[in-house]
Parts: C-alpha cells; sequence; structure tokens
C-alpha cells in the first residue's frame, strides 16, 4: 500500500512537472515576439541608450533555446532536464537585458524562482534562487562598469550600494518563495495522504460489496477474486500483442482491474435457490439470471456515482452490464456486437468464462487447462473478441494450472 502511494504522489509530481514545462515552452514562444517588441521601442527611442547588439542578441538567444526546447520535446517529450534548460533560458534572458544601464530590470530578476515555485519543489526553487543571484550579479558588474566609468573607487561604490540593496531584496523574496514552495508541498503531501485513506476506504467498499454476491453462492467463493487477476493477465498480453494499445494504457487496466470484482454484482438481486440449483435450468430461471446484467448496472449507476469517479462507474458499468455480450451479437442483454462491445467487457467475458470452466460448480466438473483453452479457442469470432482469444493463447504457458 505504501509503495502505491509514493507511486501515484510521484506520478502526480511527474505529470505537474510536464504541465508546467509546457507552459515554459510557451512562455519561451512568447518571447519570441518580446525581442521584436524592445527592438521597436529602441527604433521609437524609447530606450535610446540601448545597444541594437544587446536586443539582437536577446532575440537570437530566445530564438535559438526555443527551437533546442521544441525540438528536444519532439524526440523526448517535457523531459526532467526540460525545466532547468527553460528557466536558465529565461534568466540568461533577463541578464542579456539587464546588463544595459539605459535599461531598467529589477523585479525581473524573480522571475525565474517565482516559475520555479510551480513545480512544487523547495529544493529547486531553492536551486534556482540562488543560480539567479548569481545572474544578478554579474549583470550589476557589467553595467556598473558602463555606468560608471569615471574611476575604479565610483564603480566600486555604486556597484555596492545597488548590488547590496538588491541582494538583501532578493533574499527576501527568495526565502518567501522557498516556504511558498516548502507549504505547498506539504499541504499536497496530507492531501494525498487523506485522498489515500478514502481510496482504500472505496476499495473496501467495493471489496465488502463483492463478497456479499460471492455468499449468495459459495461455488463463486473466489470468482471474483480470479476473473481481476485474468482481466490484468489478458490486458498485459494484449498490450504485448500490439493490440488495443490506445485504450490500455497504464491507468486504465488498473480500472479495469480494480472494477472487475464488480461484473457479477447484479445477482445479489437474484433468488439464491437459482444461482445454486445443481441441476440444468429452465429457461424461465435463465432468462432471471440473465436479468443480473440489467441489475448491475443499476446498481453501479445508482449507488457509485457518489463515491467514485466517472471513468470508474464507467467501466464497471460496462463490465456488469456487458460481459456476457457476444462477438457476433447472440449475447445478452443488448444483443451488440464485435467494437461496439467496450473493450472492458470483451476482456472480461474470456476472463469470466475462462475461470468459469476452470472451476467445479454443482452442475458441472471442473475442465483442465487445456479443454477450458479449446472451448475459448472454438469461440473465438463467435463468442468471443479473436485478438482477445489470441492473448490468452500466449499466456498458456503461464496457466499450467487453474490460479488459487
Amino acid at each position: 500500500m505504501e509503495k502505491s502511494v509514493h507511486k501515484r504522489k510521484g506520478e502526480f509530481f511527474a505529470q505537474n512537472e510536464n504541465r508546467v514545462n509546457v507552459y515554459l515552452g510557451n512562455i519561451l514562444t512568447l518571447g519570441l515576439f518580446v525581442s521584436p517588441f524592445l527592438i521597436l521601442m529602441r527604433l521609437l527611442n524609447i530606450f535610446p541608450g540601448v545597444a541594437f547588439r544587446l536586443l539582437v542578441a536577446h532575440a537570437v538567444i530566445i530564438f535559438v533555446n526555443w527551437c533546442a526546447v521544441h525540438f528536444a520535446n519532439r524526440y523526448h517529450p517535457y523531459s526532467h532536464a526540460t525545466k532547468y534548460f527553460c528557466i536558465i533560458t529565461l534568466e540568461i534572458s533577463t541578464v542579456v537585458l539587464s546588463i544595459s544601464p539605459y535599461m531598467a530590470v529589477a523585479i525581473t530578476y524573480m522571475t525565474a524562482p517565482i516559475i520555479s515555485c510551480m513545480y512544487y519543489n523547495s529544493r529547486f526553487t531553492l536551486k534556482m534562487c540562488i543560480l539567479c543571484w548569481f545572474g544578478m550579479v554579474f549583470s550589476y558588474v557589467v553595467r556598473s562598469i558602463e555606468n560608471v566609468p569615471s574611476s575604479p573607487v565610483h564603480i566600486h561604490g555604486w556597484l555596492q550600494a545597488f548590488l547590496v540593496g538588491n541582494t538583501i531584496e532578493y533574499v527576501i523574496c527568495s526565502v518567501c518563495l522557498v516556504i511558498i514552495s516548502k507549504v505547498i508541498t506539504e499541504t499536497l503531501n496530507e492531501q494525498y495522504k487523506q485522498n489515500e485513506q478514502i481510496l482504500q476506504m472505496q476499495n473496501r467498499l467495493i471489496a465488502s460489496i463483492a463478497s456479499l454476491v460471492e455468499s449468495k453462492d459459495e461455488t463463486t467463493a473466489k470468482h471474483i477474486e480470479r476473473t481481476s487477476t485474468y482481466v490484468n493477465m489478458l490486458a498485459a498480453s494484449l498490450v504485448k500483442l500490439g493490440y488495443y494499445t490506445d485504450e490500455l494504457t497504464e491507468e486504465n487496466i488498473e480500472l479495469f482491474v480494480k472494477t472487475a470484482p464488480l461484473h457479477d454484482i447484479g445477482k445479489m438481486q437474484v433468488p439464491e435457490a437459482i444461482l445454486i440449483k445443481p441441476g440444468a435450468l429452465t429457461e424461465e430461471e435463465r432468462s432471471v439470471v440473465q436479468l443480473h446484467t440489467l441489475y448491475g448496472a443499476k446498481i453501479i449507476d445508482e449507488y457509485f456515482s457518489s463515491i467514485e469517479t466517472e471513468e470508474f462507474n464507467e467501466a464497471a458499468l460496462y463490465m456488469a452490464l456487458c460481459h456476457h455480450e457476444w462477438w457476433n451479437g447472440h449475447g445478452y442483454p443488448l444483443h451488440l456486437i464485435e467494437d461496439e462491445i467496450p473493450l472492458a467487457a470483451r476482456i472480461m467475458a474470456v476472463a469470466d468464462v475462462l475461470d468459469a470452466l476452470l472451476s467445479e460448480r454443482p452442475y458441472k466438473k471442473a475442465f483442465t487447462v487445456e479443454e477450458s483453452f479449446e472451448i475459448i479457442c472454438k469461440g473465438s469470432g463467435t463468442q468471443f473478441d479473436p485478438k482477445i482469444v489470441e492473448a490468452l493463447v500466449e499466456l498458456k504457458p503461464l496457466l499450467t494450472k487453474p490460479i488459487e
């Protein structure tokens, strides 16, 4: 559980880092328009003392780095190094502009440290504050040489007055930024703990409801747990074969496994006498059992919408409603055909039948693994999605015996 919590937390911060990297890429794109604007201002004599070569250098830096970032993102989308590259580019841009004594730049020195707070990492913010301070010192040294050329004493006095004053201001702002970043991180960590507690409560609730279904039919005591395992294995096998990779993301596979225990939840409303009947069912009894798909969809729609995500409810509803649909349209209850059947339900259909075949029931003995595979393969293209059957065949070396 602890490992899973850290994994989800790491994924969140990684996703956030990618989002901020996208924003930084957009800021660099905006910089492409800032440079021509500054050159125009120089032509209009708003910055009469600024050398053209400085503004051109700024434009070249922004353009080259913009090209580098977008070229790199094409092959390694928003990697961990992107944030350093983008923020250092912004700082270099600030330094280049600020070394001219004829252009007042002060608060811009804090741009990079402020942006670094968006990564929710106080250490990273501290690194950027220190790094950007050196950039500020460099620009003031260069500026002082141009601004006070009369004597080394005057240069030293000017530099001391401005650099010390601005450093004090910079340090105060930096401390505030590091504290803000640290508080945000701690708040998010605490929120994660609370979210994990809620998640565990939801999982226990789902497990409890699934147990209620099992308690109505002793022959399916471990059916729910095993089908979840088979769903996971089938999904992984499909990805390995290159099938349905757009849908079978890591998140969706985890979702399918999590919702699998609810596929037979509708059986709670089916009379127990029918569920545990040792002999063959009558036509009327079979019709009653088939209603469990509709009952299950209704239960999920009515009772889970307020405690789970929309994605969870959709996957659970599809599994409950459609896991008895057939690839050729002869299943129930909606008589869907082929890709009209949601992928989650198509995977569950194979997992459900596989476990039913391998398990002993009041009305039949358990089939061997070889016999079960043969029966399912015969249903490929009629009852089951051929690709999922192929994925099952790939698992044969791992399923030499039924899962306990």
